[in-house]
């Protein structure tokens, strides 16, 4: 039987990370911890920037401001008398010493994750997915070649993360600063998902927003758009200098397994002079005989009275409305600036440029084609066994393609990391799928033992995929099992036995620091600052992208 709150020890909640997940997680936990019985509750946010909001502020496209909408629900949690901020805190593992981070933030507090172990009942991993998978291929590791990024390097640049701008970050790994001043013209993204049709986006809007090859009304209402966003200004002025009136995106598999949403294609077709360079005609037959497919298993399924009919016929109406939206090509159809896609390319290596042998000058690829099945196989035929079967694996034929190109960005995934390199007895890792080991977010250790009061959520628990939507839900979702938790086990599923916790109390090294450690009320007077340098150049706002800088506002 539940206890009333009176009765039930209070939940004191720590935090770690300040992303979408993080922010509804606190939601739900203040707004649902009281009712029915329940108990009181505290929630403490950790954040190793001075920065709160994630993947809002530092990953959602600038030309998308409506998605950032929701900084504003996440500023109503902030105002909670219940709810405290603790930036510029960057928690480890274990070993404080041997972070599997590459950014080393030296400005900011670093608090081994033991030491909030006995000032919480619970503790919440949030803190999402920041390094970027790489391409493993020669001329691929960073500083190899120049003009060689990961989306997620180019991302946190025009979003102006201080990974890439912020002196401190740059001298440690100075190839993720991005330089248009060289005599660029063609871009490689390699990747279909919609993070790659957002680098794309920004640079062929870059090309046509920020320099006067086309009519001047045009680029007037294009450069205004762009310049109103909060991309910052050294961002600007070096998208100014781009010369890239070319950008293909290449993908292992064909056009009916593409990533991006209908939506993110359709804005791409949209853009004002640029012209969309339609793929192979083989290419597309085959995806709409993999769509066929799809329909007439949807058609099976629904006949027989199967189980996730309306998933298949909805997955099938999805791909015949983004094949045709492909087939219909872009509103321009003639302009010096163009982008394109292609398909069954794996990149095999990264080529130097013949004049400046330390940037890269091409790409050798890897022609690729479905894996066939025993009873469809046809070697004269490739393409057979994915169009028949409607199986979505690709294997290289042997045979291989080289193109030129000035600049490559790998938007191949994100993924996340443990919070410290070396072995963790508290929390478990999963190197094979890159995610805190859970199960329906409570963490569990190597043997699939629960570990109380820990759990995880957002892409830590299930991997980078979904998107601020779905991520609200899978936080629901968690909360609602730790909150279930506590009320059947009376307050006992907590991190630490018996012991009483202090609702005030914060870490010693908190206490004790010399390094600022970042309260909402601070960066509320920094976000105020970034409003008025932003109100000046007549844009939404203006970042500050040092760690420095933003610590000298509030000091």
């Amino acid at each position: 039987m539940a206890t009333t709150s009176s009765t039930l020890r209070p939940i004191k909640v720590a935090i770690i990370g300040s992303g979408p997940s993080a922010f509804y997680s606190a939601a739900r936990l203040l707004a649902n911890a009281t009712k029915d019985g329940g108990a009181d509750v505290h929630v403490h946010m950790y954040e190793r920037l001075p920065t709160p909001n994630g993947l809002v502020r530092y990953g959602v496209a600038p030309d998308h401001p409506e998605v950032k909408n929701v900084e504003h629900k996440f500023a109503q949690v902030a105002e909670d008398k219940r709810f405290r901020f603790f930036g510029n805190v960057n928690i480890t593992g274990e070993n404080s010493s041997s972070s599997s981070l590459t950014y080393p933030y030296p400005l900011a507090t670093q608090l081994p994750i033991t030491s909030l172990i006995p000032h919480y009942t619970h503790l919440l991993l949030s803190y999402g997915c920041s390094l970027a998978q790489t391409l493993d291929i020669p001329g691929s590791k960073p500083g190899e070649l120049k003009n060689v990024h990961s989306a997620l390097d180019f991302v946190n640049w025009y979003n102006g993360h201080p990974a890439a701008h912020d002196p401190a970050f740059l001298q440690q790994e100075p190839w993720r600063a991005v330089d248009f001043s060289q005599n660029l013209h063609q871009a490689t993204v390699i990747g279909a998902g919609n993070v790659a049709l957002d680098v794309a986006r920004i640079l062929l809007r870059s090309r046509s927003t920020l320099t006067s090859l086309f009519t001047a009304d045009t680029a007037i209402k294009a450069r205004a758009a762009l310049r109103e966003t909060d991309i910052p200004e050294p961002v600007l002025e070096q998208l100014s200098k781009s010369q890239i009136d070319h950008v293909e995106i290449v993908a292992r598999r064909g056009p009916a397994q593409v990533a991006f949403t209908n939506k993110e294609l359709r804005e791409m077709m949209e853009l004002q002079d640029v012209t969309f360079i339609k793929p192979k005609d083989e290419y597309m037959h085959l995806a709409h005989e993999q769509v066929k497919a799809l329909e007439a298993k949807a058609k099976g399924t629904i006949d027989s009275g199967g189980e996730n009919t309306q998933a298949a016929a909805s997955e099938a109406r999805v791909r015949k409305r983004l094949l045709s939206i492909i087939e219909k090509g872009s509103a321009t159809k003639e302009s010096k600036t163009s982008w394109s896609m292609d398909f069954f390319k794996g990149p095999n290596s990264l080529l130097p440029s013949s004049s400046k042998p330390t940037s890269v000058g091409g790409i050798r690829w890897d022609e690729m084609a479905f894996e066939p099945t025993p009873s469809t196989h046809d070697r004269d035929k490739p393409w057979s066994g994915g169009a028949t079967t409607g199986q979505h694996h690709v294997r290289a034929t042997g045979n291989q393609s080289e193109r030129a190109t000035d600049m490559v960005i790998a938007s191949v995934g994100y993924k996340a990391a443990p919070l410290d390199s070396e072995s963790n007895s508290l929390i478990s890792w999963d190197v094979k799928k890159g995610i805190v080991p859970n199960r329906g977010g409570q963490v569990i250790d190597a043997n699939g033992n629960a570990r109380k009061g820990m759990y995880v959520s957002g892409w830590l628990a299930r991997g980078p995929v979904g998107v601020i939507a779905s991520t609200r839900i899978d936080a629901n979702s968690v909360v609602e099992q730790m909150l279930h938790d506590w009320r059947t086990s009376n307050g006992s599923m907590r991190l630490e036995g018996e012991k009483e916790v202090d609702l005030e109390s914060v870490p010693e090294e908190l206490r004790q620091s010399t390094k600022r450690v970042v309260t909402w009320q601070d960066w509320l007077r920094i976000d105020a600052y970034e409003l008025t340098k932003g109100q000046e150049l007549g844009k939404l706002r203006e970042k500050v992208l040092s760690v420095a800088q933003m610590l000298s506002i509030i000091e």
